[in-house]
């Protein structure tokens, strides 16, 4: 049976909102009840997003008479109508938990029995449904365990929380390495990104591209590295512009300092392996293993990736090597590399799976931008930044088109890639298995994002943002 779902409409007075049900995929939605102008409803029920309307409109039973529907949405907005299953179910282990992982040691004693209700009230109101800090404080009475605070103290504590992050860090850090087996010697690396609802841009909040693949996106970049068995070392919070090349060495100098961190192995994706990043890393006493960009080398470097001599057969794939001198800068007046006296490993897979994948990939790529375009053209506002130039020739600022030939270039290449370390005795195997386990800070970023439910964002200042990614990193 359907559901109802939110439908909003725009006019001079404001947004509309009413209950409909959907007629199936691009047919509209139909049996519409009106429930009045957004302004009104959030002012009255103190809401924050009109968003947070959408779970409570699945809520309302359909029915014939609109006078009932209406009646039950609203009865459903109220502080103390909605009725869960998981009162104390949780909250108990949440408590084990924290008593166990003993986040709040060191902090002091009048901060600490606040501290301890307030995440408690935060994990458990989450975990039910993420919604607005203020609607998740008006639930407060579905909690058998009272919170004694003020509905304005929910966002004073936030300051508090990250007044005290690296203390809490540290406990956390600590901990893990008494209750698991972790490897701090090695440290996988990556970013993700973060979206909000709605905000006025500024501070950390910035228009980039979204890691999930939305462009223009409002967001903030999100560092974080996991261990060898996928628990968070650290994160780092940046402004939504910010590259993935221009976030590692800020991450490692934070981590340091926290943690006084020694002799660590960073293992990182295409994204991180700029020769900037690397040089600071073999200058600090770094080693590293990272995927490097094959389509951004020189003609030398692409002839001896997709050159058939050398290779031989590991497993599943077909692997060489070769030893390259690490540079560290280009000469500024005669556009020559610098070297160094240092060495660094270059390992090159064929993988007969990944090349079938990339085509697959590829293709599905120039399908969908072959739908959109007019007479073999379309706008660039309609592409991925990278794509404008991999596959495409580009009119002025505003058209482009596709080109066959840089597409067969692309092409050359499947299959392929290559992984580089300063850890000159290690083999093609042990390279390989160690970058694979690449997919624990994706599952981590997964966790975060999704299970911990850091989207969507309805907190705007930056020591705000700070908390709420905070909150949802250590839990």
């Amino acid at each position: 049976m359907s559901n109802y779902i939110l439908y909003k409409r725009k006019n001079p007075k404001g947004i509309y909102i009413a209950l409909g049900i959907s007629k199936g995929y691009g047919k509209g939605i139909g049996n519409l009840v009106g429930l009045g102008y957004w302004e009104e409803i959030k002012e009255k029920y103190s809401l924050q997003n009109i968003d947070d309307l959408k779970p409570i409109a699945k809520l309302v039973p359909v029915g014939e008479d609109k006078i009932e529907v209406k009646t039950k949405f609203f009865q459903l907005l109220e502080p103390t109508s909605v009725e869960t299953n998981v009162k104390n179910v949780g909250i108990e282990l949440i408590y084990k938990v924290i008593k166990e992982l003993d986040l709040f040691k060191g902090l002091p004693k009048t901060k600490h029995k606040s501290l301890e209700e307030v995440l408690e009230f935060i994990v458990a109101t989450r975990i039910i449904q993420p919604r607005s800090y203020i609607c998740q404080y008006k639930n407060k009475n579905d909690f058998l365990h009272d919170i004694d605070i003020k509905k304005s103290s929910i966002y004073n504590y936030f300051d508090t929380f990250l007044e005290y992050k690296n203390t809490i860090l540290v406990n956390i850090y600590n901990k893990m390495q008494e209750l698991t087996t972790r490897n701090t010697k090695l440290m996988h690396f990556d970013n993700t990104t973060a979206y909000f609802q709605s905000f006025s841009r500024d501070g950390l909040r910035q228009r980039g591209f979204s890691k999930d693949g939305k462009h223009d996106e409002d967001q903030i970049v999100v560092a974080m590295a996991v261990d060898n068995n996928g628990i968070p070392f650290h994160y780092k919070v940046f402004e939504g512009n910010t590259a993935d090349s221009k976030t590692l060495v800020k991450f490692l100098v934070e981590m340091q300092r926290i943690y006084k961190t020694k002799d660590t192995i960073i293992v990182a994706d295409k994204g991180i392996s700029q020769n900037a990043n690397l040089r600071y890393l073999e200058q600090k006493g770094y080693k590293y293993i990272v995927q490097k960009r094959i389509d951004i080398l020189g003609k030398e470097d692409k002839a001896f990736i997709v050159n058939d001599q050398g290779f031989v057969q590991e497993n599943d794939y077909f692997t060489k090597s070769r030893f390259v001198q690490s540079v560290w800068a280009k000469n500024k007046n005669k556009n020559k590399k610098r070297y160094s006296d240092t060495f660094r490993k270059q390992f090159v897979y064929f993988s007969p799976s990944k090349q079938t994948l990339d085509k697959i990939k590829r293709q599905n790529l120039i399908n969908k931008l072959e739908k959109k375009s007019i007479n073999g053209e379309l706008p660039l506002s309609a592409l991925v930044p990278e794509y404008k130039k991999k596959y495409m020739d580009v009119d002025g600022k505003t058209v482009g088109r596709l080109n066959i030939e840089k597409i067969k270039k692309v092409a050359n290449e499947d299959g392929f890639y290559m992984i580089e370390t300063n850890i000159t005795n290690i083999d093609s195997k042990e390279a390989n298995e160690i970058y694979k386990g690449q997919w624990k800070v994706e599952e981590g970023f997964r966790t975060l994002k999704s299970a911990i439910e850091v989207r969507p964002m309805y907190v705007y200042k930056d020591e705000h943002i700070q908390s709420h990614v905070f909150y949802a990193f250590y839990l």
